[in-house]
């Protein structure tokens, strides 16, 4: 049986979002003890709905793992904060019931409470509460006056009768206080404890933060998802005892990973020595992550992955007595989904090789030499298993990526005035930089000129057909002058990485031959926010990985 409380499993999913940065540190939790004492003070006193906020305020920014700017995550005027609310939605609703969690409140949370009448008439009470406990929790961790700073937005961005229930609350309890000195934390534990987790919503988190790495970065895209079925068919294999467990431990493995910079986990080269050093301080985090759940074995068969029986793993160099077999068997998985994965640096390894290094591995006293002939044995069955857990998880990736265009695009259409529109897009910003001034220079120019397009689009300025002219020669230019640099370096995933200029050249081929025939509509201001997401995800991906193996002589396989 696999038990815990409330309390416990929503520090995980805290633990999990702080790991994108410490300006978010505990930022769920105290967003769920503000709005729990709002809602006291209102008069809720059904236990259902006080942790069915809780839950809402602990996973609210569960999205977050989609952008790389805090400042945004953060932000109630920044259109990229509608961005992770909304994958937070996407991320949840697939697990849960509105019963279970409020679902309006999470998608609707950084709306102002003066939104415009086609956007104010979607969005919950409880939305309008979920963004005024977010900001006073935001507020509480400055040096600013949080009371005054909350009154000067009475009727803009909050509800005038929140604020009066808030300065209620301030006066009876001094939530703003507590906040401060951290006894929150003690009052929303002792909350949350009293009611018990089962299996089947522990199954649940898990497989959010699951969705949530694998969504994380296209590396990591059905990793975590392939080891937990690698993992589980073992295990079958076994006719193991507790399957369940092992499947959810594998699923939450590289939880840790959340830590890294995407621009190491998507590097499309071999690693550094200190890059490889970065990448290890996963498995350390993964333990102290899986640790806040109170189950110390979902920890260790998780975390533990990477430790060796002869005692060279890490992070904590244990040796074949202390590694116990589910932990090993996690280990045999989480190696055949790197073996078998295809990198750009790498193609995926066929039968015989991924079985060659495995045993290799065995020979070396490192990882149990009966799973992987158990592995072995079972291969083909195995496989079937991934290739049918791949099939679903696609599904419902491209489910959800769909989910999230529709959704977004519908919020900023109803929230931003048009001529607006170009101004919230794709702005230069440091996370954008690769550290080349030639092909930053080539990549401002890029954005320049997606501007201008839109501008002329949305604001009837220019000839539209002379600005996709102009933006396609920029993109032309950018990405000619990077591909001859590949060359010059016999850069290793030249091909992989043409291959990607070529789709973005063609989608926006695509998008500018419908600006010229349609009129605006959510449909096409979807295609404007995925070519946005795709070019800035290129930059910070592909495009800085390159210029950083510009630089590098001693390298390592991850």
């Amino acid at each position: 049986m696999i038990d815990t409380t409330y309390d416990k499993a929503l520090r995980v999913v805290d633990k999990t979002i702080e790991s994108l940065g410490s300006r978010l540190s505990g930022h769920g939790e105290k967003v769920a003890y503000v709005l729990y004492q709002l809602l006291k003070t209102m008069g809720v006193t059904d236990d259902k709905e006080l942790v069915r906020m809780c839950m809402s305020a602990y996973m609210h920014d569960i999205g977050g793992y989609k952008t790389e700017d805090l400042n945004d995550l953060i932000s109630s005027e920044s259109s990229n904060a509608h961005s992770h609310a909304v994958y937070s939605y996407v991320f949840l609703k697939y697990q849960f019931t509105d019963k279970e969690i409020d679902l309006n409140a999470i998608k609707y949370h950084h709306v102002p409470y003066n939104a415009p009448i086609a956007m104010k008439s979607k969005v919950s009470d409880n939305a309008n509460l979920l963004c005024l406990a977010d900001r006073i929790a935001i507020l509480s961790d400055t040096s600013l006056d949080c009371i005054t700073k909350i009154k000067e937005r009475s009727g803009t961005h909050f509800n005038p009768a929140h604020i009066d229930i808030f300065l209620q609350t301030q006066q009876e309890c001094n939530i703003l206080e507590k906040l401060k000195n951290k006894h929150y934390k003690d009052e929303i534990r002792l909350y949350l404890s009293q009611f018990a987790m089962n299996e089947r919503q522990v199954k649940r988190f898990a497989t959010i933060i699951c969705h949530a790495m694998d969504f994380h970065s296209n590396v990591t895209n059905y990793h975590s998802m392939v080891v937990a079925s690698v993992a589980k068919t073992l295990a079958q294999c076994y006719h193991a005892p507790n399957i369940e467990l092992i499947e959810m431990a594998a699923a939450m493995h590289d939880v840790g990973k959340l830590k890294i910079p995407i621009s190491i986990l998507e590097k499309p080269d071999r690693f550094t020595d200190d890059e490889f050093q970065l990448m290890k301080q996963h498995a350390i985090a993964s333990y102290e992550i899986l640790g806040e759940l109170g189950i110390t074995q979902i920890r260790d068969i998780g975390a533990l992955h990477h430790e060796k029986l002869d005692g060279s793993g890490y992070p904590f160099g244990l040796t074949a007595e202390q590694i116990p077999f589910e932990t090993r068997l996690v280990a045999v998985a989480d190696i055949a989904s790197a073996l078998l994965a295809r990198r750009s640096y790498k193609p995926a390894m066929p039968k015989n090789q991924v079985i060659g290094i495995m045993k290799d591995m065995v020979a070396d006293n490192e990882i149990d030499g009966d799973i992987v002939d158990m592995f072995v044995a079972n291969y083909d069955h195995i496989m079937e298993e991934v290739k049918t857990s791949i099939q679903i998880r696609k599904k419902s990736l491209a489910q959800m990526e769909e989910s999230y265009y529709k959704e977004y695009s519908q919020i900023i259409f109803d929230l931003l005035p048009r001529g607006d529109y170009p101004k919230k897009g794709l702005v230069w910003s440091e996370s954008l930089q690769t550290g080349d001034g030639m092909i930053d220079g080539y990549h401002k120019d890029i954005i320049l000129g997606l501007g201008e397009f839109l501008d002329c689009y949305f604001n009837k300025v220019g000839d539209l057909s002379e600005k996709i002219i102009i933006l396609g020669d920029k993109i032309n230019t950018c990405f000619d002058y990077e591909e001859s640099r590949m060359v010059e370096a016999n850069y290793l995933a030249i091909d992989n990485h043409k291959s990607i200029h070529d789709s973005l050249r063609n989608k926006l081929e695509k998008i500018g031959n419908r600006f010229l025939e349609e009129e605006i509509s959510i449909s096409l201001f979807s295609e404007i926010h995925k070519i946005i997401q795709l070019i800035s995800h290129h930059f910070k991906g592909m495009d800085k990985g390159f210029v950083v193996s510009l630089t590098e002589e001693d390298v390592i396989y991850q």
